[in-house]
């Protein structure tokens, strides 16, 4: 069970200290959206655009035909920002803000929840697990943790499979990592270490529900790191491995059952401190 935890924990640290090339975002939301999704993208573009160096991209799913449509375009879409961007050392971004409709299984998306169109996203993103280049995804949707199954990429999730994100403009994941990132001034960080953030300050911001952070696949060896294009991630503040040392106890209310691994593994990694640099069970 240590060893399983530990592993899972090393997957919130960095994943290396070699700088991104390349850093290209591409946000995605419907042209009959009915969130208002657009001033909560426009504050994370100029964030990542201004204070991190990243090429910002855009692409508008269309409503106006149907359903088969709007998915060979989002395909293309993919496709093409992959061709465009892909390699060895970048980092590629997606950022999707509308509906999500479905359960625990299924992750389709839809402009309006009275739309018959919608976007199977679970084979949609297929593009996205054939790069060279890391790649992070942020889902501001209800059930987005559906999209959490085995791939090449690191997850930020508004929503668990079971539950529904906000439908507030005003106060939804989106908004709150504009806040983080503008607020960190480009400081190096990890994907796992901005969620931490996201949980401390997820109540504050008037999010309905906990968002989730998911790292998956093999390709990744810890969490990514977003910094200002160039900068190396040495310069993440972690302290020295002598100097301050916590002891965390627990104390199960059944000896006899053995732990559930699944469930300590979500908990020891959801919301990492930022400044932890190793964890041992």
């Amino acid at each position: 069970m240590g060893n399983n935890i530990n592993a899972s924990m090393k997957m919130a640290y960095p994943s290396g200290e070699k700088p991104y090339s390349k850093a290209t975002v591409l946000f995605i939301k419907w042209d009959n959206d009915d969130l208002n999704v657009g001033p909560s993208e426009d504050k994370l573009k100029r964030v990542f655009r201004m204070i991190y160096g990243f090429s910002v991209q855009e692409f508008i799913i269309p409503s106006t035909k149907d359903s088969n449509f709007a998915e060979l375009n989002t395909s293309k879409a993919l496709v093409n920002f992959v061709l465009d961007n892909d390699a060895e050392q970048a980092l590629l971004v997606l950022v999707y803000n509308g509906h999500s409709l479905g359960d625990k299984f299924d992750c389709k998306w839809s402009g309006s929840l009275s739309s018959a169109v919608q976007v199977d996203w679970m084979s949609a993103r297929v593009p996205l697990n054939l790069t060279q280049a890391d790649v992070m995804i942020i889902l501001d949707c209800c059930y987005a943790s559906a999209a959490a199954i085995d791939s090449r990429i690191e997850l930020l999730a508004a929503s668990s499979r079971e539950s529904q994100a906000s439908s507030d403009p005003k106060h939804n994941l989106t908004r709150t990592v504009a806040k983080i990132l503008k607020h960190s001034g480009s400081k190096p960080m990890t994907v796992a270490q901005i969620h931490a953030k996201i949980v401390r300050e997820a109540k504050s911001d008037l999010l309905p529900v906990t968002p989730v952070h998911a790292e998956l696949g093999a390709k990744l060896t810890g969490s990514i790191v977003l910094a200002r294009l160039g900068e190396t991630v040495t310069n993440i503040a972690l302290p020295a491995l002598a100097t301050i040392r916590v002891l965390v106890t627990a104390k199960l209310q059944d000896p006899t059952i053995l732990p559930d691994i699944d469930q300590w593994q979500q908990f020891l990694t959801s919301a990492i401190p930022s400044n932890v640099q190793e964890m041992n069970v």
